[in-house]
């Protein structure tokens, strides 16, 4: 079983590099939290996931801690910008509360999208990174598909950072500061991306109804006309979303509004 976690589609692009070579379709997280899908009774388990502050996001950390995992394999993917920091350590602990641990780990730079901190690479470097970074990964998955063991991890200096960085992120998600700009045409498509359905339509506009979300900023990156903020930071800032999965639902969506 492949479960990824994404925002902007980096974790399900190598999700899905993997599936084509195991021939399994990646399932999403986030969905399997919601509905409880568990226990996860496959023979191999393969988390697919970015760093979040050199830790795993805060949702993926509730999967762990309530999900009842039987795989007898469990295999980690991380995506990352410089460094996975604490973020394989994590997991590591959070598995051991049920007696389990991890079999191998990769860890592959992909593009960077925290928005909210810096500008995203250009368009140009960012296809650079993502190449690099998915051709390194596809290096890994015959190995992975034989569930071999083997550790490939980046923690860098995140490691030692990591306790004052993770405060920031745990006490530092609320959804305040996000708005949407004149320029949104109501198509909907960030709430149906919020994996933790913190936004809703009201009046053909965004509202963001939880306090707190998980940060992934998928509402930011995908939305079609640039039209979602977060306070003055991200206003001249550029957006970054994997080709693969850039607009697809966006479109999809438009369609249907514009056949109403």
């Amino acid at each position: 079983m492949i479960l990824y976690y994404t925002g902007t589609g980096n974790s399900l692009a190598l999700a899905r590099i993997l599936g084509e070579e195991i021939g399994e379709k990646p399932f999403p997280l986030a969905k399997c939290y919601e509905e409880q899908a568990w226990p996860v009774e496959d023979e191999a388990l393969y988390l697919v996931m970015p760093v979040y502050f050199w830790g795993v996001p805060h949702l993926v950390e509730e999967f762990l801690k309530e999900a009842r995992i039987e795989s007898e394999y469990i295999a980690l993917i991380l995506t990352m910008g410089s460094s996975t920091g604490y973020a394989m350590r994590d997991v590591e602990r959070l598995l051991a509360r049920q007696g389990k641990h991890l079999d191998a780990t990769v860890a592959v730079r992909m593009p960077d999208n925290y928005v909210l901190a810096f500008n995203p690479p250009t368009e140009e470097k960012a296809e650079a990174i993502r190449t690099e970074g998915e051709a390194y990964f596809r290096m890994f998955v015959p190995r992975l598909a034989k569930r071999e063991h083997f550790i490939e991890d980046k923690p860098g200096f995140g490691r030692f950072l990591y306790p004052l960085v993770r405060r920031h992120y745990d006490n530092g998600r609320s959804t305040a500061k996000f708005y949407a700009k004149k320029n949104c045409i109501g198509c909907e498509n960030c709430s149906h991306v919020c994996g933790v359905h913190a936004i809703e339509m009201r009046e053909e506009r965004p509202v963001w109804v939880k306090e707190t979300c998980e940060h992934c900023l998928a509402c930011i990156h995908q939305c079609p006309v640039r039209a979602i903020e977060y306070g003055r930071r991200t206003k001249r800032r550029r957006r970054y979303v994997h080709p693969n999965f850039r607009m697809k639902q966006s479109a999809r969506r438009l369609e249907r509004r514009n056949r109403a």
